[in-house]
């Protein structure tokens, strides 16, 4: 059985991963549209891909959520 402190971990670590993977998404396509602005292309913006088009990102955070609640439903169950 997981402990509580660990399924807050967890839930920290699942949040902060699909945080990290969306600020890399979106860092690489602001990286492609400077390539592309400097081979003449001239996009006005960057194409931005939507959050769910990554399949990871929803997931984490889903599975960082579902820690959080059973983490404090445990410690809601232990303080009553």
């Amino acid at each position: 059985m997981i402990d509580r402190k660990t399924k807050l971990i967890f839930g920290l670590v699942f949040l902060l991963a699909s945080g990290f993977l969306y600020t890399m998404e979106r860092l690489n396509r602001y990286i492609y549209w400077f390539a592309q602005t400097s081979t003449g292309e001239f996009p006005t913006n960057p194409d931005m891909q939507l959050i769910y088009q990554n399949l990871f990102i929803p997931v984490f955070l889903l599975i960082s959520i579902l820690f959080f609640i059973w983490y404090f439903y445990e410690s809601w169950q232990h303080n009553n």
